[in-house]
């Protein structure tokens, strides 16, 4: 695309980095991206999958400053950046319990400390026991 195009759009659009409503009221995101299903739009499937492993990406680079974190392997880490994807880190956080489980090789600890929350209730215990598993066991 022409850099020139591209900065036509950004200056009449804007860059807006939480989803609104536009002039007419339909759901938009970014730089003028119309999401709306009343106009039968939305994301497409390569859009959501470069989205997800984007922020993928971001919160494993912000856990890696802990070192707790960096010493788990990559399916511990990777159950971590699950949790981290629906709290937030500062929610992750939270989980100080958890957490100091973690720091002490406990992963069993961990595992059955993570059910000790709203979190829990709102995954779904399918969703949590896998999660759980994946913490005690280090495997997928």
């Amino acid at each position: 695309m022409d850099d020139e195009l591209i900065a036509r759009f950004v200056e009449n659009e804007g860059i807006r980095k939480s989803a609104y409503q536009d002039s007419l009221g339909y759901w938009t995101i970014g730089i003028g991206v119309c999401i709306d299903a009343r106009k039968g739009l939305g994301l497409t499937t390569e859009e959501c999958f470069y989205l997800l492993k984007n922020r993928l990406v971001l919160l494993k680079q912000s856990l890696s400053a802990y070192d707790w974190f960096a010493r788990c392997n990559e399916t511990r880490q990777g159950v971590l950046i699950e949790m981290a994807y629906n709290l937030g880190v500062s929610g992750l956080l939270g989980f100080k319990k958890t957490i100091a489980f973690i720091e002490n090789f406990q992963y069993a600890g961990a595992a059955k400390e993570m059910a000790n929350s709203r979190w829990a209730g709102q995954i779904g215990s399918k969703r949590l026991k896998d999660l759980q598993a994946r913490m005690s066991s280090g495997r997928y």
